[in-house]
């Protein structure tokens, strides 16, 4: 998987000298990163991406790829905006500016806990070979970045987009979790200047790094699955991690039990998730969305996060390796062979997928856009081509890209591209619109109902006396919630909706809309899109609450 994070001017240099850089460990100001290296054996950083070519001159030299990273060029790059072996600005330096710009973009590339146990418990051979599948994904998918994501903008007030020469990154790789628990990941910082095709270095578009997070996590994967499976004989597959959460892909042969022993940030992370999950569906009388649900892990996971403690990597094997004897009673040799139990298969090509198979990944790239939202773009495409392309083994990089890139075109010929009253110069990469008939044909349905009348009312006087008030579930209700009260149960319409940002009382609001409801009219039954939710709806209305697929299942 892949997480990115924006890094500002000043804390955002600080964190990414003294933490990013450094394992994590918190350095102080007047702490060596050589030194910390040196003590540690964690290897230095080093530069990647296809701007370096636009880095230094015929009198300096030029910064290769893979050069290690230095404090000095990392002070330049990401501290100054300049240019780290002439000096000379990247376009407009950050020294000077009173707003707080940003500086870089913090990509984190973490391979499947049990890869990483693997890697932890494995051979010299067995480690070297994770380490080195996992570089290989994080360069091919930095190189997808470098074509198909970055972009800058030109003309006036930046109305354009255009392609760019190439991203300037620096890739660092961290062993262990702040737990202490085996977590291979690199972090691969994006410096925020890049050249347009006239040589020009301004900065990259954020909206679309932004926008393409979540497809570059998921080619990320299907590369590092590739590349780990040529050179090992292991085998992938999903893996259930419970309620509100995706399938992990993992490798076969590491139990859940070693996955548990070794993943004790994650669980402090989903303990603080289903506490504030509880006291969400209390508030709220619904279960958190999944975009709720996503920013409030981003936020947990900072809020829990504890400090780091950095030794040495032949010290975390050691320990690694007597956690797991101690949690299975099996030599760490032996547990690293059971992941590599599988056989090598040679890799498919993008030609292989036949008309039946491509129709079912198709079909299933549809499903996943539709029931995440109403609207998607080419980037959610591509992220749900790469989820359904996942299980494949492909023969290369190249083959990989040509297959999601076919799936994707595939999906959104079957989609309805949706009209964009903007002018074409001023659409970035990956932003088309789709739907589908069958969103379009229930958004039409719903209108229909909102406009058509012959649904019972109340008489408003009911709703409006102070005595009849006082004795119901409306004395609980502020001027505006009762507003809403009375203009669903007088509107005479079949469908109504009621809306407000989170905290407005809605659920509050929906308890005396039912009181009323069943006291003058009938019975009201609540629907939620889960059963734990429901529970909430049918606790905080006081009505019957049922799933809505449970309800439209028993009414066919």
């Amino acid at each position: 998987m892949m997480s990115m994070h924006k890094l500002l001017a000043g804390d955002g240099y600080r964190y990414l000298t003294r933490h990013v850089a450094a394992g994590d460990a918190g350095l102080g100001p007047a702490d060596s990163l050589v030194a910390y290296y040196e003590a540690t054996g964690n290897p230095p950083g080093r530069w990647l991406g296809g701007g370096l070519a636009g880095i230094g001159d015929d009198a300096t030299g030029r910064l290769r790829r893979d050069t290690p990273v230095s404090e000095t060029a990392m002070a330049a790059v990401f501290r100054d905006g300049h240019d780290p072996l002439t000096r000379e600005p990247l376009g407009r330096p950050y020294p000077g500016r009173a707003d707080r710009p940003v500086v870089g973009y913090d990509l984190t590339f973490t391979i499947p806990k049990s890869a990483s146990v693997l890697w932890a418990l494995g051979d010299d051979a067995t480690r070297a070979a994770v380490h080195a599948a996992h570089r290989a994904a994080v360069d091919q998918a930095l190189e997808f970045v470098d074509r198909t994501v970055a972009r800058t903008r030109v003309g006036h007030a930046g109305c354009r987009q255009v392609r760019t020469r190439g991203v300037l990154a620096a890739a660092f790789d961290h062993w262990d979790s702040r737990a202490g628990d085996p977590n291979l990941h690199t972090h691969v910082v994006l410096a925020n200047k890049v050249q347009g095709p006239d040589g020009v270095w301004r900065s990259l578009d954020g909206k679309t790094v932004h926008a393409a997070t979540v497809t570059v996590s998921a080619l990320y994967d299907g590369l590092l699955a590739d590349e780990l499976s040529r050179r090992l004989p292991v085998r992938w597959s999903h893996r259930s991690r419970g309620e509100r959460r995706n399938p992990a892909f993992e490798l076969e042969g590491v139990g859940d039990a070693l996955l548990a022993a070794f993943s004790n940030r994650a669980e402090q992370i989903h303990c603080a998730e289903q506490t504030w999950a509880a006291d969400f569906a209390a508030s709220h009388g619904r279960s958190p969305s999944r975009v709720e649900t996503t920013r409030a892990r981003q936020y947990l996971t900072r809020s829990t996060r504890p400090p780091k403690v950095v030794r040495p990597l032949r010290d975390l094997l050691a320990e690694w390796a007597n956690r797991a004897r101690a949690v299975t009673g099996v030599e760490p040799r032996d547990l690293a062979a059971r992941a590599l139990a599988g056989t090598y298969a040679r890799g498919l090509r993008a030609h292989d997928i036949g008309a039946e198979v491509r129709a079912v990944v198709v079909a299933a790239v549809l499903d996943d856009v539709a029931t995440r939202r109403s609207v998607w773009t080419t980037w959610n495409l591509g992220a749900a081509a790469a989820r359904a392309t996942l299980p494949l083994r492909m023969a290369s990089p190249a083959e990989r890209l040509r297959l999601l890139n076919e799936v994707t075109t595939a999906a959104a010929a079957r989609c309805v591209h949706l009209d964009d009253t903007r002018e074409p110069d001023r659409v970035r990469v990956g932003e088309a619109l789709y739907t589908s008939t069958k969103l379009l044909a229930a958004e039409k349905s719903l209108i229909d109902a909102s406009e058509a009348p012959g649904a019972a009312t109340i008489d408003p006087q009911l709703i409006d006396n102070p005595r009849y008030r006082a004795h119901h579930q409306l004395a609980r209700l502020a001027r505006d919630q009762r507003a809403a009260v009375r203009a669903v149960l007088t509107s005479g319409r079949r469908l109504d909706a009621l809306v407000g940002p989170a905290g407005s009382g809605k659920t509050t609001t929906l308890a005396g809309l039912a009181e009323l409801w069943t006291e003058n009219v009938g019975p009201v039954i609540g629907l939620a899109p889960s059963a734990t939710a429901a529970r909430a709806l049918e606790a905080a209305l006081g009505v019957p609450c049922e799933t809505t697929a449970k309800w439209l299942y028993d009414r066919r």
